[in-house]
């Protein structure tokens, strides 16, 4: 894979560093704070917000896929930014670097993963048996990933949800966030924040009796592949071009 070989910016005031557009590239993971890239010799480059360490990759390993999550805190004024980025590791392994206040940078043991996908207070990982392990901010809706269904991918919401974050019962700060597993029988599950639904948009939900082949979740909105080809969305209306 040749990769991609040029980045730019909204940003007039802001440069873009020689990484992002000097070498060949397999990956790109951006959070909307800091980006990452796994060069085509398994190197993972970083630059962007790095508050926490985010942008600063561990130099003795080598990688085979990135995840690069951020959320903000946009409760008071010029929000804070906490970062964290997630990799497999070229021997199955998980690392994670970046904020750890609520255990997002804390993985599970094992060398026997394929996907990582982090989201800023959360992260999942789908190991080679199917099953997703998920650590960080636990999900207060929502049962999480079942131990009895064998999985072919995992996404998590980015930059934490829509709405900011909220004080749950017991005065825990929650961030919204979501995941998402696609079965290998073809459904998609997701668990954690779920949106009112707002009629005449009622898909705030997937429609169980589709079938998928892959899957992207936003902030607010997660989107999959069907089988007859035709894409399917569900989630924030705002978000989704119906």
């Amino acid at each position: 894979v040749e990769g991609f070989k040029e980045c730019w910016t909204l940003n007039s005031e802001t440069d873009v560093p020689a990484e992002a557009i000097a070498g060949e590239f397999a990956q790109l993971s951006d959070s909307s704070h800091h980006t990452c890239v796994l060069t085509s010799d398994e190197v993972v480059k970083c630059w962007g917000s790095n508050t926490h360490g985010e942008a600063e990759p561990p130099p003795e390993n080598t990688y085979v896929q990135i995840s690069a999550g951020a959320v903000s805190d946009n409760r008071y004024g010029d929000p804070p930014r906490h970062g964290h980025t997630c990799a497999v590791r070229t021997d199955g392994a998980l690392d994670c670097w970046g904020d750890n206040r609520l255990g997002q940078s804390d993985p599970p043991p094992g060398n026997d993963f394929v996907k990582v996908s982090a989201s800023g207070v959360h992260a999942c990982a789908l190991r080679k048996n199917g099953r997703i392990e998920c650590w960080g901010q636990r999900l207060r809706n929502g049962q999480g990933p079942s131990n009895a269904v064998r999985y072919t991918d995992v996404v998590v919401g980015a930059d934490g949800g829509l709405w900011g974050p909220h004080e749950d019962s017991d005065g825990t700060l929650v961030y919204p966030a979501h995941t998402c597993g696609l079965r290998a029988d073809g459904p998609i599950e997701c668990w954690g924040s779920r949106y009112t639904p707002n009629k005449p948009y009622n898909r705030h939900g997937v429609d169980p009796r589709s079938r998928f082949t892959s899957m992207s979740s936003g902030r607010g909105h997660v989107c999959g592949v069907r089988t007859d080809g035709a894409i399917e969305c569900w989630g924030i209306p705002g978000f989704i071009a119906y």
